[in-house]
């Protein structure tokens, strides 16, 4: 799996990573998470659950808004730029493939 070019500056934009209680949460749109990532003029916030399994999840957000000016919270890029697979099950190829090939849970 190739570097991201440019990922090293992109996690500058970082003005937090709350790790939550639960390994995921029910979101305002209705659909399960186990991370999201909030991005604005200011700076960028990241949740992740227990497990930290959505960090490197997050993260790719990140360095897709420093890389193109969109976090793509829709993964409409994730294909195109190697993340995973499409949307919704944006898990099943890429870099989110190999990162859920090695997901534990941290309670067991």
């Amino acid at each position: 799996m190739r570097p991201l070019a440019g990922f090293e500056e992109s996690i500058h934009s970082i003005d937090t990573i709350v790790i939550r209680d639960e390994m995921e949460w029910w979101e305002s749109d209705h659909i399960w998470v186990g991370g999201e990532t909030h991005t604005d003029p200011w700076g960028t916030n990241i949740e992740i659950g227990r497990d930290m399994f959505a960090l490197s999840h997050e993260l790719a957000h990140v360095w897709l808004n420093h890389s193109i000016g969109d976090a793509d919270p829709s993964h409409k890029f994730w294909v195109s730029t190697g993340q995973g697979s499409a949307a919704p099950e944006t898990w099943h190829a890429g870099r989110d493939a190999a990162y859920v090939s090695v997901r534990r849970d941290p309670s067991l």
